[in-house]
Order: C-alpha cells, then structure tokens, then sequence
C-alpha cells in the first residue's frame, strides 16, 4: 500500500516496451538461421539436442544446447533434464479468450497440441481426479503396433477443472485428426476425413501427440528471445531444417517405418495447426509439386530415422 504522503494527482503511467517484428519467409534478404533437432526417444526417457548451423560466421559444433521444455501449467517452470516419455491429455490456457477474440484472432493464444509430456505429464497424471476413461498414457514407443481403436476412451486429465474430465477433443488438433487419431491429410478417401468426435485413439497414434508436442516445444525454443541472445545474431529467425530420430541397432525395418510416419504425421499436424500450411493435402506431398509449395509458409523440416542412438 503506497504511503498516503507520498501519493500525487498523477495517475500512474507505465512506459510501454518496444515492440520489434521479425519477419520470417524465405522472401527475406536474411536468411533464417537453421537448426537441426536430434532426438533420442527411449521406453522411458526421452532427450534432445538442437545444432545451430551459423555458417561462415560461425563455430563448427559449438552452436548447440539441450532441448528444454516449459511447463504450460505451470511456465514458471522450465525442465531441461531428459524427460520421462510419457503423455497427459491437458489443454493449454493463457488467460481469458475474450481478449484475443476482440482483436479478431481468437485464435492468436492457442497451443497447436493437446497433450503433454515430461515432468507436467507425471505431475499432472499424480494429481488426476476421476475414473472415467484414460488421461494418459506411458512409454507410447512400446505400442507403435497397437493402430486399434481405443475402448475406454480418452479425456483431458481435470487435475485443475472442479467439475469433471471433458472428451480429449480441442481445436486446432481435433479438426485435424479422425477418430483413431490418425492425421486426416494421410487418409486417401476424402470421404472418411471426418474430425474427430468421440476420442478412442490407438495407443500408436500417442506417439504422434507425443512427437508434436516435442516439435512445438523446440521452435517456441530456437525462437525465443533468451535462446537467440545467447547464441547470437538475435535479429535473424530460426527454422528447423532436420529431424533426427536416433534408434536401437536392433530396431526392425518395419517399426522405424512407423515411427518415421508417426513423426511426418507430427510435423504435418503441426504445421496446419498454426496455419503454416493451407489445405488439405500432405505437408510433403505439396512440397514436391510445383504448384502447390506457395501453401506451404514455412520450410518442412527434412526427417531422418537412421542414426544408431549408441554412436
């Protein structure tokens, strides 16, 4: 409470910030930095590595950090550690939409992803209240062969809602997705593109929630202010240019398949969840015909499932 004496007529005035807009096309007479993610996904770890490629000006390897994830429930909150693999159904909030709706982009505060992951997906599964349906799902490598329909259901864990645990269904991410939880530009018959209304997602399609919102987690990352003042050139974007997934010597042909599937479908998900690419074909596919890149806003990033995680 301010001292009486020392309170005035003026009314308080806070100095607004500068406010500085960095343009990120391929149009750009700076090219975006770009940035390669290496992700090592175990049963029941999971960590990252992201290399910054400076060129000419930069230092060979040096360019690099660990992937870090911020806590959404709770963003004060930051985990750089390797993070368990596991996935919680938890919408993301930022406060009352009725602001950015007033803006006419009610949209401009929403996550892309539906499910978390690491330590907020531990915690939020510890505090979950009820018993209905299933609100998560642990080590979703071990069932990249389980494409079933799941029968109990999935719902948002209600750690944090008084009333009950809703359907695991929200926009953006619901009207990209089918009822099994596939993406809906890898469905050949444009007949059954149908979004998703009662959520009984394979136990396979997890590990898509899981990788996007890894995805996300990297590019709110590489371009953050704090990330690009640390590594330099602070005023040039960061784009991704590759995906990495390292795997066990002795992971067969066939499961690699899936798992590199599960991650264009991520980054397929993503991409047209924050409108980075219009319609409603294949990220990929549109890539390689002519007259379809002008629906693609930013580069994909190549996916790579090669590497030997011992080496």
């Amino acid at each position: 409470i301010p001292v009486e004496g020392l309170q005035s007529q003026t009314a308080p005035i806070i100095e607004l910030p500068q406010f500085r807009v960095i343009a990120n096309r391929e149009t750009n007479a700076i090219k975006p930095i770009p940035v390669d993610l290496i992700l090592d996904v175990g049963n029941s770890r999971t960590c990252g590595i992201l290399i910054e490629d400076h060129g000419q000006s930069g230092s060979g390897m040096q360019h690099n950090y660990v992937l870090k994830l911020r806590d959404l429930s709770a963003p004060e909150h930051v985990y750089t550690e390797p993070f368990e693999s596991r996935v919680e159904f938890s919408q993301a909030f930022f406060g009352k939409d009725h602001c950015s709706v007033r803006s006419g982009r009610h949209d401009a505060f929403q996550w892309p992803t539906i499910a978390r992951i690491g330590g907020e997906a531990g915690r939020l599964a510890a505090r979950r209240k009820g018993s209905e349906g299933s609100t998560g799902l642990s080590s979703p490598k071990r069932y990249l062969w389980d494409e079933k329909y799941y029968g109990q259901g999935w719902r948002f864990n209600g750690s944090y809602v008084q009333d009950s645990n809703p359907l695991a269904t929200a926009a953006p991410f619901a009207n990209l997705i089918d009822e099994r939880g596939e993406a809906l530009h890898t469905i050949e018959d444009e007949m059954d593109r149908i979004p998703v209304f009662t959520p009984r997602y394979s136990r396979s399609s997890l590990m898509t929630f899981m990788l996007a919102e890894v995805l996300t987690q990297a590019i709110s990352q590489i371009n953050s202010p704090e990330q690009r003042i640390r590594q330099g050139h602070a005023g040039i974007p960061r784009q991704l240019r590759h995906i990495i997934l390292t795997v066990p010597p002795g992971m067969p042909m066939a499961e690699r398949c899936v798992l590199d599937d599960r991650m264009r479908q991520a980054v397929g998900l993503v991409w047209k969840a924050l409108r980075w690419h219009n319609g409603e074909n294949d990220p990929y596919e549109d890539e390689q015909e002519d007259h379809s890149q002008t629906n693609i806003k930013i580069p994909l990033p190549k996916i790579r499932v090669e590497w030997d995680e011992a080496s």
